[in-house]
């Protein structure tokens, strides 16, 4: 109980109980060794961590000026691209001007997103729980990356299966976890590829979604890197102008905040499917029929 390292057999040699010693001395050494780098460790751990939150709170405090300045300049934008110039000399401003408010609106998307990991990493973030029909709120998510979609002359199909039930969780926040999984199979998809969006009901009873694309996927060694927060593989067809890494992170952790949980299954050259599965829980309760 005391620790016992080793033990001599009598009689012996004093040269025999020098040389256990030493040995008992040196494991000694190494263990309090040991235990300064694990103290280290821990203080280090604490040390980025608390750097870690005091960059979220920075980030935080400057997406919540970048957000105002932006809605100003996206309103002030916007009021330009629709004056009516009569002109075709004008046409290019009238463009620019386009893009400016485009840009703007991205950038004000950003700010909402870097606040928003805040707050999920602070666990000040709460769902709102009300009942709702999965496939429409599929079907109105894929409605605003339509324009992406006839661009690159993509195949979207949708799936639920009819036993699938109306949930009972938080459809915003749900319809921001589709929004960024459809813009990622949108954004890694080659020219004409397929994306499919498959609802069903395990034996469980707990509820599967997959996000299913055939497009450039990546090695399944990077799946945590592709998680991290303003990471990028660099692996997409054209390159993101205002990509910033984020969309699988909150796709992530909003999972999580709803009591569900993400897996990723891909391979360089054969797309990626994304599995969000939810506990029965989920399910909304079937309302009481009436008494006669």
């Amino acid at each position: 109980r005391q620790g016992i390292h080793d033990y001599l057999m009598k009689p012996f040699e004093p040269d025999q109980m020098i040389e256990m010693i030493e040995r008992a001395g040196e494991k000694i050494r190494l263990q309090d060794e040991q235990q300064l780098m694990v103290d280290n460790l821990t203080v280090g751990k604490k040390r980025a961590e608390l750097a870690s939150r005091s960059k979220s709170a920075f980030l935080s405090r400057l997406a919540g000026q970048m957000d105002r300045q932006f809605c100003e300049v996206v309103k002030l934008s916007k009021m330009v691209a629709e004056q009516p110039t009569g002109s075709d000399a004008n046409a290019d401003f009238e463009k620019t001007a386009e893009r400016v408010s485009t840009n703007q609106r991205q950038l004000a998307r950003v700010a909402m997103w870097i606040s928003e990991l805040d707050q999920l990493e602070a666990g000040t973030m709460k769902a709102t729980l009300e009942p709702f029909n999965l496939e429409e709120i599929v079907q109105k998510v894929l409605k605003a990356f339509q324009q992406q979609i006839a661009a690159k002359q993509l195949s979207v199909t949708v799936n639920c299966a009819p036993d699938v039930p109306k949930l009972n969780s938080d459809p915003e926040y749900f319809a921001r976890i589709l929004g960024h999984l459809i813009s990622n199979a949108v954004k890694f998809s080659e020219p004409s590829a397929t994306i499919e969006i498959a609802a069903s009901v395990l034996e469980t009873g707990d509820v599967r979604l997959d996000i299913i694309d055939n497009g450039v996927g990546f090695l399944p060694n990077r799946r945590e890197r592709a998680l991290t927060a303003f990471t990028q593989l660099g692996n997409a067809p054209e390159a993101d102008p205002h990509g910033v890494g984020l969309g699988l992170t909150l796709a992530d952790k909003l999972t999580t905040l709803l009591g569900g949980q993400l897996s990723i299954e891909t391979s360089p050259g054969q797309g990626a499917r994304v599995q969000l599965r939810f506990s029965k829980d989920i399910v909304a309760a079937a309302p009481v029929a009436a008494s006669a």
